[in-house]
């Protein structure tokens, strides 16, 4: 296959937590060869497998020693604590402070599916619990405040291209609802009637915002 594409902030898979594959195949080598080729062609340290839109358990991690790859990752143990700032693939120009244990102690399988037990420290070990946290749908972003996290957000979101179709959420939804209640020349039968159903709906804290309108 090649290089794959990076997902970014905003889609789901990101979001998700990651279940262990049911073997060790070749499909699933040929999976770590192809992230190790797209995180090195994207200068990375590390890449986990929804970063490239699949749902394993899958990891790998090259801080400038060897190339590390473990299946079902596991940290056993942790040592030291220090605050660093790292970027992400997936949250493209953003950097965060995250403060993450020095040493662990990561148990997993091989490529070949053979238990391995390894000892990480330094860009290694932060490495490794960064991607670790990609399995459980965790992202550095989570690691700022509130009021900086919906900062961030905003920024991210502003920069994705909106396909058609895609929801209207948040302020810009409500705002597009009323306008269609205002002009009452506009409330035909069909979507507009429907926008405007929603928005009552939402007013009285019966829908979630998120469900609110299509364009």
């Amino acid at each position: 296959m090649g290089l794959l594409t990076i997902r970014k902030y905003g889609d789901p898979i990101l979001r998700e937590t990651c279940q262990p594959p049911n073997e060790i195949s070749d499909a699933t080598r040929l999976l770590i060869d192809d992230m190790a080729k797209t995180m090195y062609e994207y200068k990375g340290v590390g890449l986990a497998a929804p970063q490239v839109g699949v749902r394993e358990r899958v990891v790998i991690v090259d801080s400038n020693q060897e190339l590390i790859c473990l299946v079902n990752p596991e940290i056993l143990s942790r040592e030291g604590r220090e605050v660093a700032s790292e970027g992400c693939l997936s949250v493209p120009d953003v950097e965060v402070d995250v403060k993450r244990a020095t040493k662990i102690i990561v148990e997993g399988l091989d490529r070949e599916g053979k238990r391995v037990k390894l000892t990480l420290d330094g860009l290694a070990a932060r490495a490794m619990q960064h991607e670790i946290d990609h399995l459980n749908g965790i992202l550095i972003i989570d690691y700022l405040s509130f009021v900086k996290r919906q900062l961030v957000k905003k920024q991210l979101l502003k920069k994705r291209p909106r396909k058609s179709g895609t929801p209207v959420r948040g302020r810009n939804a409500i705002f597009f609802c009323e306008i269609h209640m205002r002009d009452k020349s506009k409330l035909k039968t069909g979507r507009c009637h429907q926008i405007t159903k929603w928005t009552q709906r939402t007013r009285n804290g019966i829908v979630s915002p998120t469900k609110m309108c299509r364009n």
